[in-house]
């Protein structure tokens, strides 16, 4: 029955291919924008350009949106370029064509990320229309998980879906590991707390529960109530958010269902979009069977938390994210920019 199924599944998405397959290259580029949109970046900051020239689109990395002391290297910033790059690949596949991409493609400009064409005609697979979907589904979320175990199999699709893209992805099952990772947490959270000039750039990130800014991190992202939301920019500029915070860090690491580590070979920003565009896809497959998933980066952040988990994983790979998984709470979307605030026609980018 099933096969049966995905059978007729497959014949009905030949059908949008054949009528897809006819759509110009530049609609389908802009549905790519779109979807990039969706793609997670630290703090909300979504650090994109996109420009659309005859049947090309351009991904730029805009650094303005930077965060200088969290991330100088612009490591998490290349690792969410990655990100709305899987999304655009995805959507692209899911039209009925395949994605021409080419990373880095200019060396005497770095920050220009990828150039997009829209390539050959093929057939959409379910695998395209589940990811396609998952797009606007996926949240990060901050929250506790639920004790629920994850079915079997997932765990490793998710490391699948990021070794695909020259990734690892080094979950961390025993109970002293996840202390040990846990004790480093909190390290880099007193040390971030104790850097005013950090805790200044935290706070012009923050926004309120009713913001009508587009990027950012509203309070409800956090558990906030409205006037919590509204008091924690001024409170981080006198306090550490230590005094503030609804859930510990160490504690996520801890009881996270399945909690993984995000390494790549080298650490060069080719790498780094890489590595997102697998984290990208392993983000939404766990949504597609209904799971969670969230960040805890500050040990990736603090240089001296980075090289310890390195250490503790006992691994020459370099560390990019900390990832866990689960079954939690429903969470607010938050706001994204629109397609016209970041993408431009015809027009020389810097």
């Amino acid at each position: 029955m099933t096969a049966t199924i995905e059978r007729a599944a497959e014949s009905l998405h030949c059908t949008a291919c054949s009528h897809s397959a006819k759509l110009d290259p530049d609609v389908a580029l802009e549905r790519a924008v779109e979807s990039a949109l969706r793609a997670p970046s630290a703090y909300n900051t979504q650090p994109w350009r996109f420009r659309l020239l005859d049947g090309t689109l351009e991904l730029h990395a805009d650094v303005t949106r930077g965060r200088q002391v969290a991330d100088p290297a612009n490591r998490e910033l290349y690792l969410a370029c990655g990100a709305a790059l899987a999304n655009m690949r995805v959507t692209i596949r899911h039209l009925g064509r395949e994605a021409d991409i080419a990373i880095l493609p200019d060396r005497k400009r770095p920050h220009f990320v990828a150039r997009i064409r829209v390539g050959a005609v093929r057939h959409p697979t379910l695998a395209d229309s589940r990811y396609f979907t998952a797009i606007p589904q996926r949240r990060s979320n901050r929250a506790r998980f639920y004790s629920r175990p994850i079915p079997l199999g997932v765990g490793p699709s998710l490391a699948q879906a990021v070794e695909g893209m020259g990734a690892s992805l080094r979950y961390l099952h025993s109970a002293n590991t996840r202390d040990a990772l846990a004790e480093i947490i909190t390290f880099a959270d007193r040390v971030q707390a104790q850097d005013a000039r950090f805790r200044l750039e935290l706070a012009a990130w923050l926004r309120g529960n009713q913001t009508d800014r587009l990027d950012g991190m509203p309070g409800f992202a956090f558990g906030l109530s409205a006037p919590m939301a509204a008091l924690a920019p001024f409170a981080l500029h006198a306090l550490s958010w230590t005094s503030i915070r609804v859930v510990r860090d160490d504690e996520l690491a801890r009881e996270a269902p399945l909690l993984g580590v995000l390494l790549t070979r080298n650490d060069e920003p080719r790498d780094w979009i890489m590595a997102g565009e697998g984290m990208e896809r392993a983000l939404l497959f766990a949504s597609s069977q209904g799971l969670a998933s969230g960040f805890m980066n500050q040990a990736i952040q603090v240089p001296e938390a980075r090289d310890r988990v390195r250490r503790l994983l006992n691994t020459t790979w370099w560390p990019l994210a900390i990832l866990r998984f689960g079954f939690g709470p429903e969470t607010r979307q938050t706001a994204r920019r629109a397609v016209t605030d970041v993408l431009v026609r015809d027009r020389e980018m810097a």
